[in-house]
Parts: structure tokens; sequence; C-alpha cells
């Protein structure tokens, strides 16, 4: 495959899917974020997984990232809003 976001997230969406390994699947999530290719879709899975391994503040990191490369994205605003008003 040519050089680009999505080797990366496929590998990282079949760790999430496929092996219920979150972490791993983190890994390779975060390596297609820095293509600058990436849709926001990839960065809102991010957010989601780290959402569910219980770490808020990467959660609340990458909404702000996401915000800054996306900044009308309402999942990444919503969730930045749910996180830190608890």
């Amino acid at each position: 495959m040519p050089n680009g976001y999505r080797s990366y997230e496929f590998v990282g969406q079949f760790y999430r899917v496929m092996l219920k390994d979150k972490k791993l699947a983190t890994r390779y999530l975060e390596s297609a974020i820095r293509w600058k290719d990436a849709p926001v879709t990839t960065h809102n899975s991010l957010i989601a997984i780290f959402n569910e391994l219980g770490d808020k503040r990467k959660a609340i990191d990458y909404c702000k990232l996401t915000l800054a490369r996306f900044p009308n994205d309402p999942y990444a605003k919503s969730k930045l809003e749910t996180m830190t008003k608890l």
C-alpha cells in the first residue's frame, strides 16, 4: 500500500474490533492520525478507545487535537464538554 493513514487505521480497527485489543489498536490509530489525510473518523475512534479504557486525560488531549484540526467536529466537542464537566 502507498504511504498514508489507511494501513494504520485498518490494522488498528482490526485489533479493536476483531481481537478486542484496545491498547494495541491505539498504537496503530495514533500512527494513522499523524498523516495529514487522516479523516475525522480516525480521530474519533481514538477518542472513543481512550474513553473506553478510562484514560480521561488522553481522551481530552485527543479531543483538543481533533478540534484543532477539525474545528466543527460535533463528536469531539460533545465528548470534550462531557469529560471536562465531571
